[in-house]
């Protein structure tokens, strides 16, 4: 029975993912706030700055990048698996989301252009860093 071990020998694209996917999410939690760690179904407004901008779930494709990574950290055929299942997993998330907004707001949802705060996205963002750092940490020094 094969084993899924973390055998790349070169882990740099694996890396390479799991930052820019965290500062992805950095970038995003510092302009959405800590409103991005609440588990209750509140709708505020429509934050359309910095990765907002560019696409409406910025912290999820984030966390679908540092997914590809330690996928790649494992092997590199194995990054386009987690980054899809990871895609898959978001994909009823990213609905139930977009029909609360509507429902709050119709199709005008609010805006709010607001600047980083990046100390708020690093206070936003400690646990993922930790988390991320451990897991990378025993997956290659083990």
């Amino acid at each position: 029975m094969a084993q899924l071990t973390f055998t790349n020998p070169e882990p740099t694209w694996g890396l390479a993912l799991i930052a820019l996917g965290e500062a992805v999410r950095l970038w995003a939690a510092s302009h959405i706030g800590l409103i991005s760690r609440t588990r209750e179904a509140g709708v505020g407004v429509l934050v359309t700055s910095g990765p907002y901008r560019f696409v409406r779930n910025p912290l999820y494709v984030g966390n679908t990048l540092m997914a590809a990574g330690f996928g790649a950290l494992s092997h590199p055929a194995l990054a386009l698996a987690w980054a899809l299942l990871t895609a898959v997993f978001y994909v009823p998330i990213v609905r139930w989301e977009n029909a609360q907004l509507r429902a709050a707001h119709g199709d005008a949802w609010p805006r709010d252009d607001r600047p980083a705060d990046w100390a708020m996205g690093l206070r936003s963002e400690r646990s993922t860093l930790v988390v991320w750092t451990v897991a990378v940490g025993l997956a290659m020094f083990r």
